[in-house]
């Protein structure tokens, strides 16, 4: 798994470097490549294209696993995740069909973007001597 995320994001990216999205057309499943000319992944990650992303510097960090990975009930290989970094992280989504024993892209869902902050941890209400919280907040209507 690890290799199919690496190998599909180091080809996102040259892609994207490049403008030429032939190489994910190659590494594909013949239902992606059908379904995506080199024009058409042109368009769709454009927006990355003009932000110059550049995938590489947040490969070398280790992927964690969000969802999946899970077999779909029509046999494809699904997975989600992110490669956190301190300057940046990259998620993605990938849906992957067995072609002659191997697993070929067939869905790609990448981006990069500014880690988000971890949210604050609540702290518990304060208790009252009868062990409910204790609340400014007006009584909701039933």
């Amino acid at each position: 798994m690890l290799i199919l995320i690496r190998q599909t994001l180091t080809a996102l990216d040259l892609a994207n470097k490049s403008g030429n999205y032939s190489i994910l057309r190659e590494i594909s499943a013949p239902g992606f490549a059908a379904t995506n000319d080199a024009a058409r992944l042109s368009a769709l990650f454009r927006n990355q294209r003009e932000r110059n992303l550049d995938y590489s510097g947040v490969l070398v960090f280790e992927p964690q696993i969000t969802a999946g990975p899970e077999i779909t009930s029509d046999g494809m290989l699904r997975f989600a995740g992110v490669f956190p970094s301190a300057v940046s992280q990259i998620s993605f989504d990938m849906l992957f069909a067995s072609v002659g024993g191997q697993w070929k892209l067939f869905g790609l869902a990448a981006n990069m973007a500014s880690p988000v902050p971890a949210a604050p941890i609540p702290t518990p209400p304060s208790q009252s001597n009868d062990g409910k919280p204790i609340s400014n907040a007006p009584p909701q209507k039933r």
